[in-house]
């Protein structure tokens, strides 16, 4: 009786061991997280700018931001005629290489935030701050009709058009950009247009300006 006793405490002993084990091996999963994942997006304060966003599929509805997982892989963005006065947000487009804004409100352009442009039209607005700073691969830039006084591009030494008629410029510097094969002034109140040595000689025969305009060295 007593050995009956002994091997029942035994077996008792082992099956509570056994029970204890399995319970501390447990893995317990951890709990879903049902809250909303953040979405990383870029702000846009101009609605007519967000609007034109909407009616290109970009983004889905005016609030003022657009998912950054939408503007990503954007390389050309034409937003022509829609009364966009800012372009804030453009910055957002992390590969854009075309953006065309004829024919807007706007005032002042910077493009500097993105470095991957290489054509710009804005022809037709009252720009009269149009910023290229950076934009080491820029090409293009048409910007006829406009209120520009003065504008820099000395960054910008892949440039190769530049639309600049019928603006407010009063001295241009040109001497930083050697593949300027297309260059227009004309209509604008300047009166020296300052080259470099190699462009003075062999002025290319696509550049246009007003006859009492002239090219120099030194404009001072």
């Amino acid at each position: 009786m007593k050995t009956i006793k002994i091997i029942f405490t035994v077996v008792l002993g082992m099956t509570v061991l056994g029970c204890s084990t399995d319970s501390e091996n447990t893995v317990i999963p951890p709990a879903e997280d049902d809250s909303p994942q953040q979405v990383a997006t870029t702000a846009i304060a101009d609605s007519n700018f967000e609007q034109a966003l909407v009616d290109l599929d970009i983004d889905d509805l005016v609030d003022g931001e657009v998912r950054n997982d939408r503007i990503d892989d954007v390389t050309s963005l034409v937003v022509d005629d829609k009364g966009i006065t800012n372009l804030s947000g453009i910055e957002g487009f992390v590969q854009l290489e075309n953006l065309s804004a004829r024919n807007n409100n706007l005032s002042t352009v910077d493009v500097s935030g993105v470095p991957t442009l290489k054509f710009l039209w804005v022809e037709d607005n009252v720009i009269d701050n149009l910023n290229l700073m950076g934009l080491t691969i820029l090409e293009k830039v048409g910007a006829d009709r406009n209120a520009l006084t003065a504008i820099n591009v000395v960054d910008n030494g892949a440039l190769q058009l530049l639309n600049l008629s019928e603006n407010n410029l009063a001295s241009i510097d040109v001497s930083n950009n050697p593949a300027l094969t297309d260059f227009t002034v004309v209509g604008n109140p300047l009166t020296c247009i300052l080259v470099n040595q190699t462009q003075l000689d062999a002025i290319p025969t696509d550049w246009s300006k007003d006859d009492e305009d002239g090219y120099a060295l030194d404009c001072e």
